[in-house]
């Protein structure tokens, strides 16, 4: 064997980390196109430790220009299903991250949340605590139901998995969203105590008096938040929400959003802000 051989290298390292008995984390980076991709589920599937799992998927085209066709078997997507086996194999799990960075959307309506966690026994005594999302092509998200009763952390990038939680009203006290809709007001909007929220991209403004008034609701529990610049200047545009905003006095740590606009791939950047004094006395402050 050799380091030209991937299944070899696959089944080096996951021997390796067999020997690691407190091994409780692991994230696996993977290309959509990746040929050995039964072969590390497979492999993977023989640790049954973890406590936080991530699939975190990405997927780099052909070069500009070229005619695109996803024929071959590297492209057949649906294989991606196949990471369910490792889910089952790990009892004790509870914080799962399923996510892609690739802008062809498409590819992921081949993922299907009911064939994923299809592996996992009628009785799995899965319970999550922590759930991450990319986005809202995947399919049957109603296949999680019975496994996020105990969720105390979401990460989203859109509403649509927020109808599930809202259905079975289920309201996790950290909240992360990527953008904000009705259907994301509505929910935070029934939503009886949230600790952390954070929304990574700017919303419309019509939204900004919503914002505010759920954040003035749980000014009694929040403690950190994460809002995009603008979104926040919108929000305390007027005197009156300005003083509305300062009724946060439990807020210890804020995080700030901006955009490079002269960036052309339009990077987030944050800035993070821990709250020393509380924000009452920041208000005699003022001039």
């Amino acid at each position: 064997m050799s380091l030209n051989d991937s299944k070899w290298i696959i089944s080096r390292e996951i021997k390796l980390l067999q020997q690691l008995p407190r091994l409780s984390e692991l994230f696996l980076v993977m290309d959509l196109a990746l040929e050995e991709l039964n072969h590390l589920v497979d492999c993977v599937s023989k640790l049954h430790n973890l406590q936080k799992l991530g699939f975190r998927f990405y997927h780099n085209p052909p070069p500009k220009g070229w005619f695109y066709v996803p024929s071959n078997t590297n492209h057949n997507f649906s294989r991606l299903n196949a990471v369910g086996m490792i889910i089952a194999a790990n009892p004790n799990l509870t914080h799962l991250e399923v996510t892609y960075s690739s802008t062809h959307f498409w590819i992921f309506q081949h993922v299907d949340l009911a064939r994923m966690l299809a592996y996992l026994p009628a009785d799995f005594p899965l319970k999550l605590e922590h759930l991450c999302l990319s986005h809202c092509t995947f399919h049957n998200l109603t296949a999680l139901a019975p496994y996020i009763h105990t969720l105390a952390s979401v990460d989203l990038d859109d509403s649509d998995m927020l109808h599930q939680l809202l259905r079975q009203s289920i309201f996790p006290p950290t909240t992360t969203l990527t953008k904000i809709d009705q259907h994301a007001i509505e929910y935070l909007d029934r939503h009886p105590r949230i600790i952390s929220l954070i929304i990574y991209s700017p919303c419309h403004e019509s939204f900004c008096s919503a914002i505010l008034r759920i954040l003035c609701r749980h000014s009694k529990t929040l403690t950190h938040l994460g809002i995009f610049s603008l979104t926040l200047c919108q929000c305390i545009d007027q005197t009156e929400n300005e003083l509305a905003f300062l009724q946060l006095t439990n807020l210890k740590q804020l995080v700030l959003y901006y955009w490079h606009k002269h960036d052309p791939n339009w990077t987030q950047k944050k800035m993070v802000l821990p709250l020393s004094r509380s924000l009452d006395s920041l208000s005699h402050t003022k001039t």
